[in-house]
């Protein structure tokens, strides 16, 4: 979730909604706005995965996301930490599973060596399901209801009950992304989606990050409001 106004923060707690989710260097007063508003954030970093053998990209990532950890692991509302984004799939297949988890917990590791006090969590997906990351606090995955097919087919509170929780072995199941986009559906439709996932979400998780409040592709926090 992104945020550039005072409204928007407004608005999502209007919704009910008792967390953010902000990537990378969001200014540190987002993390006083929400907290103005009862709201507590998850902080995630993005990893470039197609650069993720690369040592010396990886050496330098890790240091950014540990500078951006030493300055906001005392905000109060911090919930969680949240390393890397959905490893593409070419990735996956070319490196294999022992290596991207390795470097996601020597990651890991360094994070906890920064601040022991908060958990730490990965934003998997069905495409990478198998990958095996026992060394997180918590199992996240982000679970759309149109797509991949799997979920189609097995419907989208039975793939996280059948599919995710056993995954989990035991620790909390996070979903942090999901929704329904306009493009594909009616504004009725897509209300009409996102209760109904957030309905199985609730039922089957410990809960759910919607994908997204602005848009996706505006990141400098710091855009006008078009009306």
């Amino acid at each position: 979730v992104f945020l550039h106004h005072e409204r928007d923060l407004e608005m999502i707690r209007k919704a009910n909604a008792n967390a953010v989710l902000l990537y990378d260097d969001a200014p540190p007063r987002v993390f006083d706005q929400a907290a103005g508003h009862g709201l507590m954030v998850l902080q995630a970093f993005s990893i470039n995965w197609q650069m993720i053998h690369d040592e010396d990209y990886f050496a330098r990532r890790s240091q950014e996301i540990l500078r951006r950890v030493e300055q906001v692991r005392d905000r109060p509302n911090l919930l969680a930490w949240v390393l890397g984004n959905e490893v593409v799939e070419w990735v996956y297949e070319q490196r294999g599973s022992d290596f991207i988890a390795g470097r996601l917990e020597r990651l890991a590791r360094a994070v906890r060596g920064v601040d022991p006090a908060h958990p730490i969590t990965h934003s998997n997906w069905p495409i990478t399901k198998e990958l095996k990351l026992p060394f997180l606090d918590i199992v996240s995955f982000n679970v759309y209801p149109l797509w991949p097919r799997e979920v189609v087919v097995r419907g989208y509170e039975e793939y996280i009950r059948d599919v995710l929780k056993p995954l989990a072995r035991g620790r909390p199941l996070w979903i942090t992304e999901f929704g329904l986009n306009t493009l594909e559906s009616t504004p009725e439709a897509q209300a009409d989606t996102l209760r109904r996932c957030w309905e199985a979400i609730r039922k089957q998780t410990a809960g759910g990050v919607v994908f997204s409040f602005s848009d996706e592709w505006w990141k400098n926090y710091d855009n006008p409001i078009a009306d």
